[in-house]
C-alpha cells in the first residue's frame, strides 16, 4: 500500500506462500493482517486447549500451551494491525491469536465469532446430524475464547454510510492509526 505498509489478506494467503510474503513485508513500517475471512492454514502454535478424559466423563485436561513463531534477535519492529469482525470464526480466530504475539499490534473491528476449537460430527437416531467442539479454548493465560470471542483494542463497525459509499471503515482507521504520529 502507499506509504511502506504492508497489506496481507490471510484469506488469500496460502501456507506455502508465507515465508516469502512476511520477508518481503521485513522492511515496511507497518503490516495489516486482514483477517475478515477464513485463512488457508497458515498460523499454529498459539493457544491452549483443553480436552475430555474418557476414563472420567465431566473432567477435562489442560495442554500444554501452544506458541506462535521463533523468538527472533530482531522482530518486526514496525506496527501490526489485525482487521477483524463478527464473520471472523474458528480458525480466523485462531490466527489472531497468533499474530497477537507480535510485538507493537493493535486490534481493530468488532468482535469475533466466539466459535473456535475443532468440529465433531455427531449422528443421532433416525440419521439427524449435529456439529460441535470436543474442545476449549482458552489464550495461554487461561482467558477463554469460545463464545465470547476476540475482542478489539479498538472497535469500529461499518455505518451505513459507509457502506453506501463503498469505504472499508475499519480499513480506513487502520491507515489512521498507522499514519498518527
Amino acid at each position: 500500500m502507499n506509504g511502506n505498509i504492508g497489506y496481507v489478506n490471510l484469506g488469500l494467503l496460502k501456507p506455502k506462500q508465507t515465508r516469502k510474503c512476511l520477508r518481503e513485508l521485513k522492511d515496511t513500517r507497518a503490516i495489516i493482517f486482514d483477517v475478515r475471512n477464513y485463512p488457508n492454514g497458515t498460523m499454529y502454535r498459539i493457544a491452549k486447549f483443553t480436552y475430555p478424559n474418557l476414563f472420567f466423563p465431566g473432567v477435562y485436561y489442560f495442554t500444554k500451551p501452544y506458541y506462535c513463531g521463533k523468538k527472533k534477535k530482531h522482530p518486526y519492529a514496525g506496527k501490526v494491525v489485525l482487521l477483524f469482525n463478527e464473520t471472523t470464526q474458528s480458525h480466523a480466530e485462531f490466527a489472531l491469536m497468533g499474530l497477537q504475539t507480535a510485538p507493537n499490534v493493535i486490534s481493530i473491528g468488532s468482535e469475533t465469532a466466539g466459535a473456535d476449537g475443532n468440529v465433531s460430527s455427531v449422528v443421532f437416531p433416525g440419521n439427524y446430524k449435529t456439529k460441535m467442539t470436543g474442545i476449549g479454548v482458552y489464550y495461554p493465560g487461561g482467558r477463554e475464547t469460545q463464545r465470547i470471542g476476540i475482542i478489539p483494542d479498538i472497535e469500529v463497525k461499518p455505518t451505513l454510510e459507509g457502506i453506501k459509499l463503498h469505504k472499508d471503515e475499519v480499513l480506513e482507521k487502520a491507515l489512521q492509526i498507522i499514519n498518527k504520529k
